[in-house]
């Protein structure tokens, strides 16, 4: 059984390397990416050196001509070579490192998003669809985008910072010493600016996952926030999380805006430094004038970079919250999966059994306790008890929407378990309590059912479920386009739409779910016709509060607080004492149509 798993504080470093695996597949462009990062590096690190060679070789001549010429055309035509080389380097980078980005944030995208609806009930239920809707979609493609901007940004400050610190040393080690004297204290603040930075933007990740699933959740039940007057309490729920959101951002833009400060203030000291002392070494002769116009190039630049490239880290220390976001669902066991070793399931008979079986949603609240129950192929068994008794569990344990925790469900002799999932879910047809439509055309929903039906086994489906009419009534009969989740149909209609859906699917196994909640006298009728032309010849579980609509059923079986009390045939248990009888007659009193019935079976 999964848990929501507690976030993990990963370092920056240790989240990349869990990332890996979405990398490597993609490494090739990585790479090239990387060699064309290089070249910039290698072409900022040549960017002053025209201008010594202007300085030391030609304005210390008398005159332009000869040597000097050729000198100051070769320098010239190296400003103009160092241009192009730079810029075909940054393009070639760009087409890679975006194509590998994006290849690398769909692979990890589709992956979270089959690994979500392989996790466990349990794990939503307990998890906001919005923040989980927040983590596919905001937070992925925040990694793409770090990856694709700021990564080899990095890589690229780092190799620069390391050439120019070369070249500083080997021009003048004494000078070089002196310029870059605030440099580690520099490094020290930004790794701490860094380290706070990472605290308040996982903060704000947080946050506005929340804000996502108020969201969510505020659009989905517009309707009746609208009916109970509440759209100035939803206003209150998002303003709060907002102005919290906002407040954590604000902090770490702050900080973010400190640490330029500090870097502006510590370069101007290091440019200073090395301007004086270095007029200083080279009146001395220790410096040519043009090695000091490359050192101050250098110095001046030494800190943009060793500044650009904090930020870029800073960029990935917040990514690296999003992407932890994203390693904390990935790393969230999936709930029922295949056993080692499970087979393709053969065509049904229908004969399922529970043998033993007990199920916990959490350790120590049994939801079904010691379940021994045979459903005969073919027959319809009736589900009955009060609201909490275990119906939908018991439904939910043939699907594998769950596993027992204790016992067995074996069909046709077979447990379960030993099947593929796909193999066992394909011969199981599930009408609910509340129809699930697409937003797509009603064809589209019935088609649900099973995998490329033709069109006339959809109208046929329709038909059998008493759909047809008033589908074809329709502007665009079968093409027309339902809302989302349906609202553009009554409650009557979606539900014979989805009995349409379990027609096609013509499963050997069949679950009704409460298929007949909140319908009205005429919609029930509809539905209850469709459903008889349904469950004919199939095994069918047929849960509902409503008894008097089970009294054709081949069976009944009443569930109180996990257990089996009572099973038979109606007329057998409303004849007698029981939990059945007694959930009858609280049905029956306010009906005075029933009272003559259960008078006559006293």
């Amino acid at each position: 059984m999964s848990a929501v798993l507690p976030p993990q504080e990963l370092t920056t470093w240790q989240t990349l390397r869990r990332l890996g695996r979405y990398f490597r597949p993609h490494a090739l462009p990585i790479l090239a990416a990387f060699f064309f990062v290089m070249g910039n590096a290698l072409m900022a690190l040549a960017r002053p050196w025209p201008l010594k060679f202007t300085f030391d070789a030609v304005l210390d001549e008398p005159e332009l001509a000869g040597r000097t010429l050729y000198v100051l055309i070769g320098v010239a035509v190296s400003v103009v070579a160092l241009s192009f080389f730079d810029g075909m380097f940054s393009y070639l980078h760009a087409l890679f490192i975006n194509r590998a980005g994006r290849a690398v944030a769909f692979d990890m995208q589709s992956s979270l998003f089959a690994h979500v609806q392989r996790l466990s009930l349990q794990f939503h239920s307990r998890k906001q669809t919005g923040d989980l809707i927040a983590r596919v979609t905001n937070d992925v493609r925040t990694v793409r985008e770090t990856l694709v901007d700021s990564v080899l940004a990095v890589l690229n400050s780092v190799i620069f910072l390391f050439g120019m610190l070369v070249i500083l040393f080997w021009l003048d080690w004494r000078l070089a010493l002196a310029s870059l004297a605030p440099a580690p204290l520099l490094l020290a603040l930004l790794i701490r600016f860094n380290r706070d930075m990472k605290m308040f933007s996982r903060t704000e990740r947080k946050q506005e996952g929340a804000l996502a699933s108020i969201v969510h959740e505020t659009l989905g039940a517009v309707r009746l926030t609208r009916l109970f007057n509440r759209e100035e309490d939803a206003n209150e729920r998002f303003r709060e999380e907002s102005a919290a959101s906002l407040q954590s951002g604000f902090v770490a833009t702050l900080i973010e805006e400190r640490s330029w400060w500090i870097v502006d203030v510590l370069a101007s000291l290091g440019a200073a430094t090395a301007f004086g002392y270095g007029v200083f070494r080279t009146m001395n002769g220790a410096l040519t004038p043009g090695e000091l116009l490359v050192f101050l190039g250098y110095v001046r630049s030494f800190y943009r970079p060793m500044s650009s490239g904090v930020k870029h880290f800073n960029k990935i220390a917040k990514a690296m919250t999003r992407a932890e976001r994203v390693l904390e669902v990935l790393d969230a066991p999936e709930g029922v999966v295949d056993r080692p070793g499970a087979r393709p399931a053969p065509a049904f008979q229908g004969a399922i059994a529970f043998q033993g079986v007990s199920f916990e949603y959490e350790p120590g609240a049994r939801a079904l306790a010691g379940i021994d129950l045979a459903l005969p192929p073919g027959q319809v068994t009736a589900i009955v008890g009060a609201t909490g008794a275990g119906k939908t569990t018991l439904a939910s344990l043939i699907t594998r929407l769950y596993d027992p925790t204790e016992g067995a469900v074996l069909i046709d002799g077979v447990d379960i378990r030993d099947y593929t999932l796909h193999s066992l879910r394909a011969q199981v047809s599930v009408v609910l309590q509340e129809s699930v439509l697409f937003r797509a055309t009603i064809a589209d929903n019935i088609a649900y059912g099973r995998e490329r039906p033709t069109m006339n086994e959809i109208v046929a489906a329709a038909r059998d479920a008493n759909a047809h009419e008033f589908i074809s009534a329709l502007p665009d009969g079968y093409d027309t386009e339902v809302g989302e989740r349906g609202d553009t149909l009554s409650g009557g209609q979606r539900q014979r739409i989805a009995i349409a859906r379990a027609m096609v699917r013509n499963a050997p196994v069949l679950i009704l779910d409460e298929p007949l909640t909140g319908l009205d006298a005429d919609a029930a009728g509809a539905v209850l016709e469709a459903l008889e032309r349904l469950v004919a010849g199939k095994t069918a579980l047929f849960i509902t509060h409503q008894l008097f609509n089970i009294q054709r059923a081949h069976r009944v079986v009443v569930l109180d607080a996990g257990r089996i009390v009572q099973q038979g045939m109606h007329d057998e248990l409303i004849g007698a004492d029981g939990r059945y009888r007694a959930l009858f007659q609280a049905q029956a009193r306010d009906l005075p149509r029933f009272r003559d019935v259960l008078a006559a079976r006293s």
